[in-house]
């Protein structure tokens, strides 16, 4: 389907390389500062608001490296509530490359926001990768 059969989609990422401080199991709201194009959608600090009632599929991206080895949680929140089924927990090695991605189907109401979080088992720094590094998307699918 073409973007003008999609009745509402959006998308946010990031490219800014800085370091993020993690506290141990401390959820921290990722940057998402660049905006996509979006239809019937509109753009909060960090988010992306619904203006109409649906089923979206979310996606999101994030790649980089962390220190010291950890386990990261990566979630999106509707309303500052972790959607479960967005959550994606992995262990990694000192210095270990994260990539992950994550598409999922859930129901937005018309004035919902979708952030992205991440959080860790202990102390630890997340360096985003150059270039995107952090990506969320929307796309309502009825």
């Amino acid at each position: 389907a073409g973007a003008e059969e999609i009745a509402s989609y959006a998308g946010l990422h990031h490219t800014d390389t800085s370091p993020i401080c993690l506290k141990e199991d401390t959820l921290v709201q990722l940057e998402l500062d660049e905006e996509m194009l979006a239809k019937n959608a509109t753009y909060v600090k960090n988010g992306i608001r619904a203006t109409n009632t649906g089923i979206y599929e979310i996606h999101y991206l994030i790649r980089g490296t962390v220190y010291p080895a950890t386990t990261l949680q990566f979630s999106v929140r509707r309303n500052d509530s972790i959607i479960p089924a967005s959550t994606l927990v992995e262990a990694f090695l000192a210095r270990g490359k994260v990539s992950l991605s994550n598409s999922f189907y859930y129901p937005l109401n018309a004035g919902d926001v979708v952030d992205l979080t991440i959080s860790s088992s202990k102390e630890a720094a997340f360096t985003p990768h150059s270039v995107t590094n952090t990506m969320l998307t929307i796309k309502q699918l009825s």
